[in-house]
C-alpha cells in the first residue's frame, strides 16, 4: 500500500522512538510498537547484523580524513556559526584533530567533526584557529580513558553518618546516611524508573522541614540536591572532589587520606562543570547534545543532569535533574514531537519534586556555558 511507509514513519515520530533509537533501547522500542516483547530476540539478531552491515560503510567515514588541527589552547564547537552560551557543545584542546566537513555560510566559520570524550560530534568553528594538516588514514574513536592517564579513585567525606539527615541545617559537605534511604536497584528499566521516582519523594526537596537543600537568603544548594540525588541512584557525581595537590599525590601512587580542605574541597556547581568535562566520562557519564535524548535516557530510568555555569564565577551556577516523564508531569514538546524543557527535579531559590519549565533557563545570558549528561 502506497501509505505504507508513511504511516510507519508517522507512528515512529509520533511516539518519540528515535530518541530510544538514539539510546539504543530496542526493548523499548519493541514495547512501545509491540505493546510488549514478541520477537525481541529476532529484532536484536537483526540489529545487530545492521549494526555490523552499517559499521562497513560508515566508520571510515566518522573521521576518514583528519583534515586540521586546533592551534588555540581552547576551542568552542559550537551547534551554529553563532558565540552564544546555547550554541556551545564542547571544547577542543589544543592539537586537537578534526575533519573539515565544509565551510559556512556565515565567514569565518567552518563546519567539522570532531571527538568528544570518546564521542563524535558535528558543529561549527572558527576557522582561524585551525591548520591544515596532510590527509592520514582513518583512525578508530580511541576509547574513553581516565584523564591524565591514571586512576582517579572516587571520593566522599565520611559515609553511613546517621546524624546526617534531610532535617539537618549542615553537614552538607557529606552524603546522607540516615537509614532507610530509598536506593535505585535493579536492571529493568522499568524498575529503575521506579526506583528514581521514590529516591526524588524520599528526599522531598519542597518539604520545608528538609533543611538541608532548603534555600536561606542567597544561599542555595541545587548542587548538593543533584549530588544526593546520584548518590543514592548509585552513580558517582562529587560533592568534595580531591585538590590539586591531592591529585599529583595520587599520579606519584603515593598513599593518600581524605582530609577537608587539604586533599578534598567542595564542588559547587561552577566546578560541577568542569568536573563533568574533565573527569565524567570516567565514571560513567556521557554528554549528550539533544534533550529528545536526555528525556527518554530518563525515562528509561538513568541518571541525567543538566549544569550551567555562570559568567560570574563568583554568582551561583546551577544543576539539575532531568527525571521521568509520569502522569502528572510532562516534557514540554513543540508541534513535531521534540523536547523542548524536559522534566526536572532541583532545589535552588525554589525547589522542586517535579517541574516542567517555563522556559529554558540554561541559555539565559547569565550563564557561560551548559552541558547535558547521561549516565550509562
Amino acid at each position: 500500500h502506497k501509505y505504507a511507509v508513511y504511516s510507519a514513519v508517522y507512528y515512529w515520530v509520533s511516539h518519540h522512538l528515535n530518541a530510544l533509537a538514539d539510546i539504543d533501547d530496542i526493548k523499548q522500542v519493541t514495547k512501545t510498537v509491540n505493546g510488549g516483547y514478541n520477537g525481541l530476540e529476532d529484532r536484536i539478531a537483526l540489529l545487530d547484523k545492521t549494526k555490523e552491515l552499517l559499521a562497513i560503510d560508515t566508520l571510515p567515514v566518522s573521521l576518514k580524513e583528519i583534515t586540521h588541527k586546533v592551534t588555540a589552547s581552547r576551542l568552542n564547537l559550537r551547534r551554529l556559526p553563532l558565540v552564544s552560551p546555547s550554541t556551545r557543545i564542547g571544547t577542543l584542546i589544543q592539537g586537537a584533530e578534526i575533519m573539515k566537513i565544509a565551510n559556512s555560510s556565515v565567514v569565518g566559520w567552518v563546519k567539522v567533526r570532531a571527538v568528544l570524550d570518546g564521542q563524535i560530534f558535528e558543529g561549527f568553528v572558527a576557522d582561524q584557529y585551525l591548520v591544515k594538516i596532510p590527509p592520514k588514514p582513518a583512525v578508530p574513536v580511541p576509547p574513553p580513558i581516565l584523564k591524565d592517564d591514571f586512576q582517579i579513585p572516587p571520593v566522599h567525606l565520611s559515609e553511613n553518618r546517621r546524624d546526617i539527615t534531610r532535617l539537618r541545617d549542615g553537614g552538607r559537605a557529606y552524603p546522607l546516611g540516615e537509614k532507610g534511604r530509598a536506593r535505585r536497584i535493579g536492571s529493568y528499566a522499568d524498575t529503575k524508573v521506579r526506583r528514581l521516582t521514590e529516591i526524588i519523594n524520599y528526599l522531598d526537596c519542597e518539604d520545608i522541614n528538609h533543611k538541608r537543600w532548603w534555600p536561606r537568603g542567597g544561599t542555595t544548594y541545587c548542587n548538593v540536591y543533584a549530588c544526593d540525588y546520584c548518590y543514592l541512584a548509585n552513580v558517582y557525581l562529587p560533592r568534595v572532589w580531591w585538590t590539586a595537590k591531592a591529585l599529583q599525590r595520587i599520579r606519584d601512587g603515593r598513599e593518600i587520606s581524605v582530609t577537608y580542605g587539604d586533599t578534598v574541597r567542595e564542588l559547587n556547581a561552577n566546578m560541577l562543570l568542569d568536573w563533568f568535562e574533565d573527569y565524567g566520562f570516567s565514571y560513567g557519564w556521557q554528554r549528550v547534545v539533544n534533550l529528545d535524548v536526555l528525556q527518554a535516557a530518563a525515562n528509561n530510568g538513568e541518571v541525567c543532569i543538566i549544569v550551567a555555569q555562570r559568567k560570574d564565577r563568583n554568582r551561583s551556577g546551577h544543576i539539575t535533574a532531568v527525571v521521568p516523564e509520569h502522569d502528572n508531569f510532562k516534557a514540554a514538546r513543540n508541534p513535531s514531537g521534540e523536547v523542548l524543557r524536559p522534566v526536572e527535579s532541583q532545589a535552588g531559590v525554589k525547589n522542586h519534586r517535579f517541574v516542567t519549565k517555563t522556559r529554558a533557563w540554561w541559555v539565559e545570558s547569565r550563564y557561560e556555558s551548559f552541558g547535558f549528561w547521561r549516565h550509562v
